[in-house]
């Protein structure tokens, strides 16, 4: 089957479920089975705990991060290549392919916290953010939370959705393996205490991303003129500086920003947070989230015509 009809029939399937598909990880928690993403994580933060010795010099450090980095990345390739010699039924990287775009569930997220939001229920709003890189997610309040289901929703896009989307259809099965492991691997390694750990998978992160978060600013000039004041020659004049050089996670913060007319990023951001993103409100609401939403939506559509030529 071909491999832009796979994405573009998984992008459907996972829109169309939305969040439901957490049931099956409330059947594996329920059976005892470890979920396939959470034990990988937890394996990559034992490991790292092992290797990572703060009696080490950074140079230490940053060489066992670098075997560690190298040696998930190979396995991933080679995983990914067999799995798609042994599985070569186009069924298997379509069921693969819908567990690993987070379309229909990061939109329905944003959505659940506008919801909760919208009565009022801070608690329930904060809870959607668990198990995400918003660590200080339980101290929030309601701007905060609106804040980041639109940093969630834009950085989801960039890195979760459109570079996973690109590396399957340049490399295949292996391609998306790959991606995938170097975003568990750089969110694993992320913390402050791990910049020389975690220097290498950082630098590989940033040249995977690259490309896709390009892409992705440009799709969100070409959307933002669907908003009712949107300004698409304006976004790209006030992101263009930042275009060559900006990493993944900044320029899709920085594109939100800009385009809903908010200030996003800061102390509780964890994409952003040495410095306010932006020149719009501070304070987002709901209806920013729906804005967001609505773009989301469309990029995901865009995405849907590009494939078009492929098929």
């Amino acid at each position: 089957m071909d491999k832009a009809l796979l994405v573009v029939s998984a992008l459907l399937i996972s829109a169309a479920f939305g969040g439901r598909w957490s049931f099956i990880s409330s059947y594996l928690e329920s059976k005892n089975i470890p979920d396939p993403w959470q034990l990988a994580t937890k394996s990559l933060r034992d490991t790292e705990r092992k290797l990572n010795r703060p009696t080490l010099k950074p140079a230490e450090q940053n060489f066992r991060g670098t075997i560690l980095t190298m040696l998930a990345l190979a396995v991933s390739l080679i995983f990914g290549l067999l799995f798609s010699i042994i599985f070569n039924h186009f069924i298997f990287a379509l069921v693969l392919l819908v567990l690993s775009l987070p379309a229909g569930n990061s939109w329905h997220k944003a959505n659940t916290i506008k919801k909760q939001l919208q009565i009022g229920n801070l608690p329930a709003a904060r809870a959607q953010l668990d198990k995400t890189p918003f660590l200080y997610h339980a101290v929030m309040d309601a701007g905060s939370l609106a804040r980041s289901a639109i940093e969630y929703l834009s950085v989801q896009f960039s890195e979760k959705i459109l570079s996973l989307i690109f590396w399957f259809m340049l490399l295949g099965v292996p391609g998306l393996f790959a991606s995938l492991a170097i975003n568990i691997l750089q969110e694993t390694l992320s913390g402050p205490e791990n910049k020389p750990f975690g220097k290498t998978a950082r630098d590989i992160q940033l040249f995977v991303n690259y490309i896709p978060a390009r892409i992705a600013a440009i799709l969100w000039v070409l959307t933002v003129y669907f908003l009712p004041s949107g300004n698409g020659y304006s976004l790209a004049n006030k992101i263009s500086k930042d275009m060559p050089s900006a990493p993944p996670n900044y320029l899709a913060v920085l594109c939100a920003a800009y385009a809903l007319n908010l200030t996003l990023g800061g102390r509780t951001s964890p994409y952003v947070s040495d410095k306010w993103v932006g020149s719009g409100k501070i304070e987002a609401g709901t209806a920013d989230i729906t804005r967001a939403q609505f773009i989301f939506t469309l990029q995901c559509l865009f995405i849907f015509v590009g494939l078009g030529f492929f098929i």
